[in-house]
């Protein structure tokens, strides 16, 4: 009897304790893709190159992939399946057309990212990161993270937006533990 209850109490606990996404299946190491970034800042002053581009979805593939609760895509076969049905990048950020390629690609969730600002100012650079967590079942934002920074340079200042946006107060991996750093 007693140790029925002690099973119970644990039980108990461990369910208060998890986060509320459990049910959306975001904790039973999901396959994800990581979509190419978009840029969508409106300032045209600041150049952000696909090569910088690609340095912030390295650097998301690679935190995903450290956390150990993710099974990360290839890049090279999310690259193949895009470039084989022409997906452009800006068609992508669309939810109903990257949750249609991530059924291809077998992903269960897609992490889509975009730089939503980036300005100068000074010698200092200011930069917004937006990431979707898309449900590819349902073509629904599960999750979205927030980042920003400033920098010396346009590229140190996105690299540390993603980070924050992954990472940060208002970052998806945050929110995935619990709202906890």
């Amino acid at each position: 009897m007693q140790m029925r209850r002690m099973f119970a109490l644990l039980c108990l606990a461990v369910a208060l304790c998890l986060p509320n996404l459990c049910s959306a299946g975001l904790m039973d190491h999901p396959r994800i893709a990581v979509i190419p970034f978009a840029n969508q800042s409106a300032d045209l002053s600041v150049t952000v190159s696909d090569g910088i581009l690609e340095d912030m979805r390295e650097i998301v593939e690679i935190d995903l992939k450290n956390t150990g609760m993710f099974q990360t895509l290839e890049r090279v076969d999310v690259d193949k399946l895009i470039a084989e049905h022409q997906f452009d990048r800006s068609g992508l950020v669309d939810v109903n057309t990257a949750a249609k390629l991530g059924k291809m690609l077998g992903a269960e969730y897609l992490l889509l990212g975009s730089v939503t600002d980036i300005s100068r100012e000074g010698s200092k650079y200011e930069a917004r990161v937006g990431l979707r967590l898309v449900n590819v079942e349902t073509a629904s934002v599960d999750l979205a993270g927030r980042g920003k920074a400033e920098a010396s340079s346009a590229k140190k200042g996105l690299e540390e937006a993603v980070e924050d946006a992954l990472a940060g107060k208002r970052g998806i991996l945050t929110m995935l533990r619990g709202g906890r750093k």
